[in-house]
């Protein structure tokens, strides 16, 4: 009996670990786009998880508490810090610069810590507001989660 519970122990222990990808098998199965904006923005940063989504995207989580997602076409739909900012040079690129010149006004830049776009908006969600900016109009509109 004890051989027996090694035996299924010891199994179930090859099969966790067989589950398990490194870094590189993930940075290998991303696109080579994706590749390249994690290692500009995020640099010497391990993944912690990758999965492709049914659209044809890509769900990426970083091991410092990065998680983003990227739309078929490889460009970010999301990007969230859990307990740390974003990155200023990566909103600096990325947003659009209406928005980006608004939370700079604000002196907010250093307070972001999540960002979305849709083909209708941009938003940076800070902490207790969040801001968007209307692709259709052009106006930003800051809005309190108070």
């Amino acid at each position: 009996m004890k051989r027996l519970t090694e035996y299924i122990c010891l199994t179930l222990l090859v099969m966790l670990l067989q589950g398990c990808k490194s870094s590189q098998e993930y940075y290998s199965m991303l696109p080579g786009s994706i590749v390249s904006f994690i290692e500009q923005y995020f640099p010497n940063t391990n993944i912690q998880n990758a999965d492709e989504t049914s659209s044809g995207g890509w769900n990426v989580e970083l091991e410092n508490s990065y998680k983003m997602s990227f739309d078929k076409d490889d460009q970010w739909t999301s990007i969230s810090s859990y307990g740390q900012y974003l990155p200023q040079v990566l909103l600096y690129d990325q947003l659009n610069p209406t928005l980006y010149e608004y939370l700079l006004g604000m002196d907010a830049t250093e307070q972001v810590y999540s960002i979305s776009r849709d083909a209708q908006q941009e938003k940076a969600v800070l902490n207790k507001y969040y801001v968007v900016y209307q692709i259709s109009d052009g106006t930003v509109k800051q809005v309190n989660t108070d």
